[in-house]
């Protein structure tokens, strides 16, 4: 991918890991490179870390919330994401290690409760690192978010997206406000 500069054996692991995946279908959701990431959680995006808490606490995105994810059960999801802070009404970016099945599997499952964005890092911490992203070892501790998780089927998100691009103001609203007078 244009945007990592790095060579060697590490960069060369993480993208094998990638294609095997993807080659085998079992990477369900669609990866995202660390350049969209970056563009994610500058946007408000919150980060997910599922890795172990070793790992987490060696180096981390910077914000990232670390939670391992037990169990897919909507009620678990639910009161993990509402203890950790994770506000899925926001855009999440999960990542784990490169080519996690565990981080594709949440990736999966979240976009089928999830109001937000849900973004799948494929390369992990791994691939930040490669394209140039800092890595901070501060813990992150976000406020607990109560929210109920309610799976939709993909017509019913269809409509949904369709209702809130018709409920964002027009990019022109103040203009014609302001013309009308």
């Amino acid at each position: 991918m244009a945007g990592i500069r790095a060579s060697g054996k590490s960069a060369l692991s993480a993208w094998t890991a990638v294609a095997v995946l993807l080659l085998a279908g079992a990477a369900q959701a669609e990866p995202v490179s660390a350049a969209h990431a970056r563009e994610a959680l500058a946007a408000g995006a919150i980060a997910w870390d599922v890795r172990a808490p070793a790992a987490y606490a060696q180096g981390h995105l910077p914000g990232a919330v670390s939670a391992r994810v037990d169990s897919l059960d909507l009620a678990a999801l639910e009161a993990l994401v509402s203890a950790r802070g994770i506000d899925l009404s926001r855009g999440v970016v999960v990542y784990g290690l490169p080519g996690d099945e565990g981080a594709a599997r949440l990736h999966a499952r979240l976009e089928s409760v999830s109001p937000g964005k849900v973004y799948w890092l494929v390369g992990g911490l791994e691939e930040w690192q490669l394209a140039g992203g800092k890595v901070s070892r501060e813990v992150a501790v976000r406020a607990p978010v109560p929210q109920r998780l309610v799976v939709r089927d993909e017509n019913e998100r269809d409509l949904r997206m369709a209702a809130h691009a018709l409920r964002r103001p027009h990019p022109f609203a103040l203009w014609e406000v302001a013309g009308a007078r």
